[in-house]
């Protein structure tokens, strides 16, 4: 685009960031001399349970490290296990326009009540976020009309990202393109798109097309989204803009995750709570025992030391479940825990957080990717310890160590894999190894701790593994070169 283009940046839904970041949504689109309109609630809030994914939400409700410890069907019923679970939530201040005029110099903005008729069933936002994308297209609209022209380029996005607008301004674009962010599935994502201002107009009447069935053949807002622009025959071009996700920049403060979790845990120890809930009084006891642990690491950088009782409550209560029950969802959270517990040397630990990603790869493949990235934060060597694992499916021994916890966790995963085939095995390794090499965090983890540490055979050899694993980016050979000059290797 040239010098002269006509830029609009459309910031639409609910504010779950501080000021500080939205600064910083400010100065970006300052740098591509954008004029913006914000159509936001005047809630302010943070990410809830009640739409999208439970496990995503869980995790940026209470944080990486105690979303961790939390049993698969506790997060899937959390809202009927926990019916005051909204009490754990921190109190915001609402939104006002002053205060977005003074971090948005010159925008125009228009901030609204809630509006709770516009719930859907399963995705309690979606329909909220496609109206506000709808207002925020009709301020540019107005704005347009009354200047008299039409903006070359129309950026909308949701204000808990940070994102790179140049990325979406500098391709040419023509009518019926549209600049978007693809998601697994062959699906779209709702972060963000760009066109021109015709194409927004089209993609904002969204929110009315969606009026007409949003609860008798609902999809979903992704696949919605997806049907929405097929059928209105856009040209898509993939744009990967994301400098910081929803995941992290719309985040909880830390401090706002460990009340969460404080306020959780009080809810656990309430007896009226836990009648409400239906807990077994055993599974209660495990599960606030490692949350508070998690907590505890996390908010007072306490170690991980599981009381080793729980074992011995765990076979107790397992003893009778067949391998359907879901008390069994507690034998992965107490194996994690101790693979966190510094008594256990790097390659115990390492033996019970290899079983943990072996069940999530069998059991629960949505969940995999966090954990992997979560265990290599609480493991001593930073996920290097998993490499002989990772790397070959014939290096991955049982559990059986020779410590008595061990073995029982051992006879406990067992009872839990009597048909876990050497096929499945197999398939499980090859999606935990996918996952491990995929995530740049947990390369970046590996390396920075091996360089740190001067362990010089591992470390050349990790950088030459990530060469064979990735041989057509050029940022391996270049790590690889600089790993050699550093050890002196050339």
């Amino acid at each position: 685009m040239t010098n002269s283009s006509r830029i609009a940046v459309c910031i639409s839904g609910q504010i779950r960031t501080s000021n500080e970041k939205l600064r910083e949504i400010s100065k970006k689109a300052d740098q591509v001399g954008a004029d913006v309109f914000i159509s936001v609630w005047k809630q302010r809030a943070g990410k809830t349970i009640e739409s999208g994914p439970r496990h995503i939400s869980i995790l940026r409700l209470f944080g990486g490290v105690v979303a961790m410890f939390f049993p698969k069907n506790w997060m899937y019923q959390f809202e009927t296990m926990f019916r005051d679970w909204k009490n754990i939530l921190p109190d915001k201040r609402p939104v006002t326009k002053a205060e977005l005029l003074e971090i948005f110099p010159g925008a125009i903005v228009e901030v609204e009540n809630d509006r709770p008729e516009l719930d859907l069933p399963e995705e309690k936002n979606s329909l909220r976020m496609l109206y506000k994308i709808s207002r925020c297209n009709l301020l540019k609209k107005n704005q347009e009309k009354l200047k008299g022209y039409k903006y070359d380029r129309v950026i909308r996005v949701r204000p808990d990202m940070l994102v790179d607008f140049n990325v979406l301004t500098k391709p040419e674009l023509e009518e019926q393109d549209l600049l978007v962010l693809p998601r697994r599935g062959n699906s779209l994502h709702d972060k963000y798109w760009s066109g021109s201002s015709e194409t927004d107009n089209t993609m904002a009447d969204l929110y009315e097309y969606s009026l007409k069935h949003r609860v008798s053949s609902w999809k979903g807002i992704h696949q919605e989204l997806t049907d929405y622009v097929a059928k209105k025959g856009f040209n898509l071009i993939w744009a990967q803009a994301t400098i910081s996700d929803f995941v992290a920049f719309g985040d909880y403060e830390p401090d706002e995750k460990c009340g969460i979790a404080s306020r959780f845990i009080e809810i656990l120890r309430d007896e009226n709570q836990v009648d409400q809930s239906g807990i077994h009084p055993t599974v209660l006891k495990i599960v606030t025992s490692l949350l508070q642990n998690a907590r505890d690491y996390s908010c007072f950088e306490t170690s991980i030391q599981p009381d080793v009782e729980v074992v011995a409550q765990l076979e107790t209560l397992l003893k009778e479940s067949n391998r359907f029950d879901q008390n069994w969802s507690l034998l992965p959270v107490v194996t994690l825990a101790f693979a966190c517990d510094s008594r256990f040397t790097p390659h115990e630990r390492a033996l019970f957080a290899w079983r943990v990603l072996l069940d999530d790869a069998l059991t629960w493949k949505s969940w995999l990717g966090f954990r992997i990235q979560n265990i290599v934060q609480l493991l001593p060597d930073r996920g290097a310890e998993l490499l002989p694992f990772v790397t070959d499916p014939n290096n991955a021994p049982d559990l059986d160590s020779g410590q008595d916890i061990a073995k029982r966790l051992a006879n406990l995963w067992e009872r839990r894999w009597k048909e876990f085939d050497r096929a499945s095995f197999l398939q499980c390794h090859a999606e935990i190894s996918n996952a491990f090499f995929k995530s740049r965090d947990v390369r970046s983890a590996i390396y920075d701790h091996l360089w740190e540490k001067n362990r010089q055979e591992e470390l050349i050899a990790f950088a030459r593994l990530l060469v064979e694993k990735f041989p057509e980016q050029k940022n391996t050979k270049v790590l690889l070169a600089k790993t050699e000059r550093h050890l002196n290797l050339n």
